[in-house]
């Protein structure tokens, strides 16, 4: 019985059982609320995270947005500074083209073509530094010289008339080298008794007045301007000069066969080809052509043809052209200005905001060609006097 008793005791009540059931579930609420606690929390650390994650990704978009801008702004400076570029290389190319070609650049504008006299020449070279003379056929003309356009425009070989441009071509002197040759000693022959006239020797007499001298550059190959005591070191013969011969170099054997000619340190090797013509036979049909003594390859006119290009060690071009490129004052005397390279000098000097004084008995100031110049009408040989006198 009192075994039976205490296990009586020791058995729950419906009371406490109740009680326990409900301690077990609060127990496991509280634990369920805890892992939803946690549960919770780490859902509410991962959104930070996100969130965290989502504003560096954003930082790191607006950064590289920002970049790209100024990666775009950067590009569009370059690309406007590269087209500006590109627009002045074009237009110097333009202006280089038409320099060479002497024509006026396009968007350059000339002053409207002036006539002066001589007092104003006079003043204009009084107050230089630096002269270029530029002259021409006209000047030759006075000492009894044909200039060989106009009335005397036609070349006569044998029975038949040639213009100058067709004739006076390598190209002719390969074909009939000694009908040709025969006809440049007559032509030398008329060169050879001209004398310097008064315009030749007042432009010695300027060149000795002024500071700094003169750059006579000419085209006329009489050697005229020597003849009246120009200084040979400032004196470019562009075209050359007919007294002189020498080896031609576009024969294969010949001394100068495929050698530079401006090349400056071939240019004594050239020059040293160089000889004197020697005087006209008697008789034209006795009239020999002559061969280089070194070589035995024909000899040739030292003068530039019509088809021919200039060089530096022959006609001094380079130098010629740098001479104008730097002066203050171009006076042009007796040319039209219808070969390559009078023009180029009239476009350099007017490049470097030089001066441009035309001299010439006929005048036009309405031709375009007159415009940027100063045009002074009349003769060198009786202007050229009267202006150095002033």
């Amino acid at each position: 019985g009192v075994a039976d008793a205490g296990c009586a005791a020791l058995a729950a009540t419906p009371r406490q059982e109740n009680s326990v059931a409900w301690a077990r579930s609060i127990i496991s609420e509280a634990a369920g609320s805890s892992a939803a606690g946690d549960a919770i929390r780490r859902s509410a650390m991962d959104t930070l995270q996100h969130v965290q994650a989502t504003k560096e990704a954003q930082a790191e978009v607006t950064a590289a947005v920002d970049r790209n801008m100024s990666m775009s702004a950067d590009l569009d400076a370059k690309w406007k500074e590269f087209q500006a570029k590109f627009d002045a290389l074009m237009q110097n190319s333009v202006a280089a083209i038409a320099g060479a070609l002497g024509a006026v650049a396009p968007n350059t504008t000339l002053r409207p073509a002036e006539l002066v006299d001589e007092f104003r020449v006079a003043q204009v070279l009084r107050r230089s530094s630096k002269v270029v003379v530029l002259t021409g056929a006209g000047v030759s003309a006075e000492s009894g010289i044909p200039t060989f356009r106009g009335a005397d425009g036609f070349w006569t070989v044998g029975s038949k008339n040639y213009q100058p441009q067709e004739l006076a071509t390598w190209e002719k002197f390969n074909e009939m080298p000694e009908e040709l040759w025969r006809w440049y000693q007559y032509r030398w022959g008329i060169c050879r008794n001209a004398k310097p006239n008064a315009g030749h020797k007042a432009l010695v007499e300027l060149e000795g007045l002024l500071p700094g001298g003169i750059d006579l550059v000419t085209q006329n190959i009489d050697g005229l301007h020597r003849l009246a005591g120009s200084s040979e070191a400032r004196l470019y013969e562009v075209h050359g000069w007919i007294d002189q011969m020498r080896c031609d170099e576009r024969l294969q054997g010949s001394c100068l066969h495929g050698v530079s000619l401006d090349d400056a340190e071939l240019f004594e090797r050239a020059r040293s080809t160089i000889a004197v013509v020697p005087k006209p036979a008697a008789r034209e049909s006795d009239e020999p052509l002559p061969r280089c003594a070194n070589c035995g390859v024909r000899q040739r006119p030292n003068i530039l043809w019509f088809d021919e290009c200039y060089n530096e060690a022959f006609y001094r071009s380079r130098s010629a052209l740098a001479a104008a490129e730097t002066c203050d004052v171009l006076l042009i005397i007796g040319t039209q200005l219808t070969t390559g390279l009078p023009r180029r000098i009239v476009s350099a000097a007017r490049a470097s905001g030089a001066i441009v004084v035309r001299m010439d008995p006929l005048v036009d100031l309405k031709e375009d060609s007159s415009a940027g110049m100063l045009h002074l009408q009349g003769k060198s040989g009786e202007v050229l006097p009267r202006i150095v006198a002033e």
